[in-house]
């Protein structure tokens, strides 16, 4: 089986979605974890793997494996050096077939049901967004970021600027790993609530049709009263939720806009749930 860690570092305020996207981290145990944190209310749990430090610190191991000062003055920035983690974080991810990094406002299916041996066989890169994606652990990809040759951002220009530029996306090393010859694995299915609707729904379908997600034994589906979906993974780009208390183990979870909860049934009344606020692409 081909070895997978993927890299996350995350610093501030432990996030509400955080016990959520634990459970559907510990439950794709074939797959590691790394979390760069100075929340020390997040902990190892089997194959999610701690190391406390500072933001300070992280940005260190970054600058390391730049040869000109970076510019990176706040945690909302390390999205543009996602690209530079196969370098900066080598000494934990040097014995990975595979590496990646991943948002914590997200839930995991079953991985594995989609980067199976066979496609990670044949595959430089899986999923070409922020949320989820990984990288054959190469020369060729662990420096992708500095091919300026052809097409995407100058890695330079963006690592010397405070500005966000979303490079670790289309405007940059996906547009690189493009005219590079990257071999990309199949598209998966995913669930991106849309943040300016009050429903979680698909895109280029009716708006109004709600989608509750649902993850029970390891897996993760979008359902909809009259179909189920089973998904790789969902994202919750910048929505707020409240969150149910955990007072035992979870084993299953439901999200609607603007609640998760845990150990609960999907009902009828779910359908209708919708969010007042709408939200902005924009912070």
């Amino acid at each position: 089986m081909y070895t997978i860690g993927i890299v996350i570092p995350y610093f501030g305020k432990k996030p509400i979605s955080y016990d959520a996207w634990e459970a559907t981290a510990v439950a794709n145990d074939t797959i590691d974890f790394y979390i760069f944190t100075d929340i020390l209310e997040i902990k190892d749990n089997r194959n999610i793997h701690v190391i406390n430090c500072t933001f300070e610190e992280c940005r260190s191991m970054i600058q390391k494996v730049i040869d000109f000062e970076i510019c990176l003055e706040s945690p909302y920035k390390l999205c543009d050096y996602r690209p530079v983690y196969g370098l900066a974080f080598k000494d934990w991810l040097k014995d990975y077939d595979f590496w990646g990094y991943c948002d914590l406002d997200v839930l995991f299916g079953n991985l594995r049901h989609y980067f199976t041996d066979e496609v990670l066989k044949y595959s430089d890169r899986c999923l070409e967004n922020g949320h989820i994606s990984l990288w054959k652990n190469n020369k060729k990809m662990n420096t992708m970021f500095k091919y300026n040759d052809r097409g995407g951002e100058n890695y330079e220009q963006v690592y010397k600027s405070p500005e966000s530029f979303y490079f670790d996306e289309q405007a940059g090393v996906f547009t690189k790993c493009l005219i590079n010859g990257v071999q990309f694995c199949a598209p998966v299915p995913l669930r991106d609530p849309m943040t300016h609707c009050d429903k979680f729904y698909y895109l280029n379908e009716n708006q109004n049709d709600q989608y509750v997600i649902y993850w029970e034994k390891g897996k993760l589906y979008a359902i909809h009263p009259d179909r189920k979906v089973e998904l790789c993974y969902a994202h919750f780009f910048r929505r707020k939720f409240k969150a149910a208390p955990v007072y035992k183990s979870i084993d299953s979870i439901k999200i609607v806009p603007g609640l998760i909860s845990y150990n609960a049934e999907v009902v009828e009344s779910d359908f209708d749930v919708s969010e007042k606020k709408g939200y902005s692409w924009k912070s």
